[in-house]
């Protein structure tokens, strides 16, 4: 490693949206043009006053399927997935858009996460148990 140079950014110069390895790489049932969509939707979310997220956007479908450049009905199907796997949850407005409430990736699926695609990796470790010391 002694040729290689570090190149930092900054995430928050160009609106980037982090997203989570659990929604990335779990989640098998949910598919990639939904979570994409679900990044989307999450980049919504602009931080308030203070810096902190609110947890829910307001796009109307038009402007979602405008932006992923598919039909008001494939944005609809993705945002049903991504209810049914509880990581959106939506409140109907008559008269305005929809509040989409961003939720958080399960416990479950985190727990698939580790066991799965976290093996070996020091960075990740289960919030509920010591770490383990390294030879």
């Amino acid at each position: 490693m002694e040729n290689v140079t570090f190149r930092r950014r900054n995430r928050l110069k160009k609106h980037f949206v982090i997203t989570s390895n659990v929604l990335l790489f779990g989640y098998p049932h949910v598919s990639d043009s939904a979570k994409l969509t679900y990044q989307v939707i999450d980049s919504f979310d602009w931080q308030d006053g203070q810096g902190l997220r609110k947890g829910f956007a307001y796009p109307s479908v038009e402007h979602l399927a405008t932006i992923r450049s598919v039909t008001d009905r494939t944005v609809q199907r993705h945002i049903d997935e991504l209810m049914a796997a509880s990581l959106l949850t939506k409140e109907e407005r008559p008269g305005h858009t929809n509040i989409l409430y961003i939720e958080d990736v399960s416990e479950e699926e985190a727990k698939r996460y580790e066991d799965s695609f976290a093996r070996g990796d020091k960075n990740v470790t289960r919030s509920n148990t010591k770490r383990r010391k390294t030879k």
